[in-house]
């Protein structure tokens, strides 16, 4: 099938990944200038990002809420809630995911995913307080493969993820590359004590 170019526009806080991260004021530039600085300063921020970025931990806490059932009803109604927390290193990581509603629907269950060079395992438990149960092993994963899902790119993609605006499968820095990529625009946002730059862009995407 030959690809298709989509024009594809979004808003990011470009400070996020690590350009412009001084949050001094931003003088006034034309379009063109600041084209420049940014195919010239951004990809060396993004580089430093994503090798710090390997040594990120932590956790997530997610609520998504259903519809409004009424019009004039501003009840919100819970249709998932989950929190993840995640570990890695060199070849290794870890990934919990423990629910709390799933499908509008009370849900305990919570599932753990562990892999290093040597080997890698799945637990899960049905509640909050429940005991772990080992659910899938696997040895020499390199040679071998996993019999679950590998928790090391879901970690990488998520400490990447400002990297990847609207989780595209394209990073900023392959999108910069395409011929209709644009800044359209440059908002000064407070940041501190300073301001710093939000930006526009329209990328040409390649489908």
């Amino acid at each position: 099938m030959r690809a298709k170019a989509q024009l594809v526009s979004v808003m990011i806080v470009l400070t996020a990944a690590g350009w412009l991260g001084s949050g001094l004021p931003l003088p006034a530039q034309d379009n063109g200038s600041l084209l420049d600085r940014f195919h010239s300063e951004a990809p060396e921020a993004w580089t430093k990002y994503r090798s710090r970025s390997k040594r990120l931990q932590g956790s997530v806490s997610h609520i998504d809420f259903g519809s409004t059932p009424a019009k004039n009803d501003t009840t919100k109604t819970v249709n998932t809630e989950w929190r993840v927390e995640f570990k890695q290193r060199e070849g290794c990581a870890l990934w919990v995911t423990q629910n709390s509603i799933s499908a509008g629907r009370p849900s305990q269950a919570g599932s753990m995913e562990v892999v290093n060079p040597r080997y890698g395992f799945q637990l899960r438990r049905r509640t909050l307080d429940g005991s772990w149960t080992v659910s899938e092993v696997s040895v020499n994963p390199t040679k071998n493969g996993l019999s679950f899902d590998d928790p090391r790119p879901v970690v990488e993609g998520w400490c990447n993820y400002p990297l990847t605006p609207l989780s595209l499968k394209e990073d900023l820095a392959t999108m910069v590359k395409y011929p209709k990529f644009q800044i359209k625009r440059v908002l000064p946002i407070s940041r501190g004590t300073g301001r710093s730059p939000r930006s526009n862009l329209r990328i040409g995407l390649q489908n």
